[in-house]
């Protein structure tokens, strides 16, 4: 009997959910987003990418309107929709790469295989990436599955064999056999992915695939070693924001249940940090002003109940941030709570 219940998974359709949700009053998203902001910088996160693959002009107008108001502490880049590109570039609407509280950053392309097969087809990447390279913009290609993370490591190699030096962007990489992580070590680029998968997901990867592809989850380990720029992120709200949570699963491997997916691909301690902080910077083009703490960067700093250079693997999962400070200024004081 049909009750008009949710009953089941929509997949890649946020559009036509926006279209079917009432949206809330500048004053409701102010208030929630003023909300959200203090729990990001509980967790120590100073800087943030919303990667909304739909973003337009009207997208970054609220977000200025929310940053006046001061509702969102953290430094924000909006990724934009390649159709927006061109009105983006007309209007000069955010391209001062200067301003670091809220910037443009990449053309987001969507490369899935959801449906069953490859959308949009192998020929459209690599015309979309040329296309949107052409006009100035880094790109980031979400892929996921093995076969979108090789025609997008394909397509971002084809830009450097034209002389571009824009840091093309693979998100997530979920999937890459041999092959393929031999692809992306090639192409050049960066890749920008979420170990906290592994901790939020790792029991249900390994109920769901086949034991001869879980080698293949989250590469980190594999890449870092070929010498491939990693940043590291967590894909809010799909999994918890913590990036305790993602360097836990990035140095041990283990899902919240214990579980431990492809050990081999695990990574240091030093190296998970980097990815979160350094890494992150290098992946947003910004690292002459973040991801690091010396002279001439922005004050961007976090204080952590303790030394994580000296605690066990599992104590990373219950560390505390004490304090949030961005540009200077304390934007989470756990002593005020």
């Amino acid at each position: 009997m049909n009750t008009g219940a949710p009953n089941g998974v929509l997949l890649e359709m946020d559009d036509f959910l926006e279209g079917k949700i009432p949206a809330p009053t500048i004053q409701e998203l102010a208030s929630d987003v003023a909300e959200a902001s203090q729990a990001l910088a509980s967790l120590g996160i100073t800087a943030l990418q919303d990667a909304t693959p739909s973003n337009s002009i009207s997208r970054w107008e609220t977000f200025v309107a929310l940053k006046s108001d001061d509702a969102l502490s953290q430094r924000v880049t909006l990724m934009i929709g390649g159709e927006s590109t061109t009105k983006f570039l007309r209007s000069g609407v955010g391209r001062d790469s200067k301003d670091m509280n809220l910037r443009v950053g990449a053309a987001k392309l969507m490369v899935t295989k959801t449906s069953g097969s490859l959308f949009p087809d192998v020929t459209a990447i690599h015309e979309t990436v040329k296309k949107l390279d052409n006009k100035g913009f880094q790109v980031a290609i979400h892929a996921v599955e093995s076969e979108a993370v090789s025609a997008g490591a394909e397509a971002i190699a084809l830009t450097r064999t034209s002389g571009s030096q824009l840091r093309h962007r693979l998100e997530h990489c979920s999937e890459m056999p041999p092959v393929t992580l031999e692809q992306v070590v090639a192409s050049g680029a960066v890749v920008v992915t979420q170990p906290g998968f592994v901790y939020a997901s790792g029991r249900r990867y390994l109920a769901e695939t086949a034991a001869a592809n879980q080698p293949w989850l989250y590469r980190i380990g594999g890449l870092r070693k070929a010498g491939t720029m990693l940043a590291f992120g967590s894909d809010a709200p799909v999994i918890d924001p913590n990036p305790m949570l993602g360097i836990y699963s990035a140095v041990s491997r283990k899902s919240q249940d214990g579980d431990v997916v492809a050990f081999d691909e695990s990574i240091c301690l030093h190296d998970a940090l980097e990815a979160y902080t350094l890494g992150s910077a290098f992946a947003g083009r910004m690292e002459s002003h973040l991801g690091a703490i010396k002279p001439g960067l922005l004050a961007d700093m976090v204080l952590l109940d303790r030394d994580v250079t000296t605690i066990e693997q599992a104590e990373l999962t219950e560390i505390q941030v004490n304090n949030t400070v961005i540009g200077g200024a304390m934007a989470w004081d756990i002593e005020d709570q």
